[in-house]
């Protein structure tokens, strides 16, 4: 029995001494987090967010249409918990240090999906694939947070291309980071040019799954191509 539990017991004793009880009226439980005063399991749900800041890409993550695996990965990328040379230095495990692309500098998050000369030769060329100037390195502007740099990659143009660029920046960024892991496992690469044609050639089957907003961003060539396929 602490001085603080003595207190707060008397003070608790103090306020029931003011209430007067009715033997026929019965006590009632209201829950204070809903409209109607009934509990929810939801609005407990709810309750252990408040406070917190709402995530700048938890929608344009998981709202986002791509197979859950690449959806996933987005979600850890965009947290800095998947495992680059950075990240396996701070746990001292065996890494290769350098970016499994190009060879030059610290592998980090940052590093490979925006600084790496492969990559932003990637994201130029699938930027001019579906027309997308923003994906392109040459507009892009210095940021150094990942979550900002891909909620603006994912955020520009008309909102009816939105869901369709963003499943590009998805996947795009699934293919450079499946590439770099055959570099470090299975010592062999790919040039720029081949995996373009693997990310045009996936952007086609995921158009060909039912994933419609890429229908407004993929060229016309490429979508008479999954139609043939699909009519044959």
């Amino acid at each position: 029995m602490s001085h603080q539990v003595i207190q707060e017991f008397v003070s608790l004793w103090e306020r029931l001494q003011e209430v007067i009880l009715q033997p026929t009226q019965h006590d009632q439980i209201t829950w204070l987090h809903t409209s109607d005063g009934q509990y929810s399991a939801s609005s407990a749900y709810r309750l252990q967010f408040m406070g917190t800041n709402p995530s700048r890409t938890a929608d344009i993550t998981w709202k986002t249409k791509a197979p859950p695996k690449c959806r996933f990965f987005t979600w850890l990328m965009l947290q800095n918990r998947i495992w680059t040379a950075a990240r396996l230095l701070i746990r001292q495990w065996a890494n290769d240090y350098f970016c499994q692309l190009c060879v030059r500098n610290l592998e980090t998050v940052s590093h490979l999906f925006q600084e790496c000369c492969y990559s932003m030769m990637i994201w130029d060329k699938v930027g001019v694939w579906i027309s997308a100037a923003h994906l392109r390195p040459v507009n892009w502007t210095q940021i150094e947070d990942m979550s900002q740099w891909y909620a603006d990659m994912g955020g520009k143009g008309p909102k009816a291309t939105r869901n369709g660029v963003r499943s590009m920046i998805m996947l795009t960024t699934w293919e450079l980071w499946k590439e770099r892991n055959n570099r470090a496992f299975n010592r062999s690469s790919r040039t720029p040019e081949q995996l373009f044609r693997v990310i045009q050639d996936e952007a086609k089957n995921w158009l060909h799954a039912g994933n419609r907003g890429l229908e407004l961003v993929l060229p016309q060539t490429a979508q008479l191509v999954v139609n043939d396929h699909i009519h044959m």
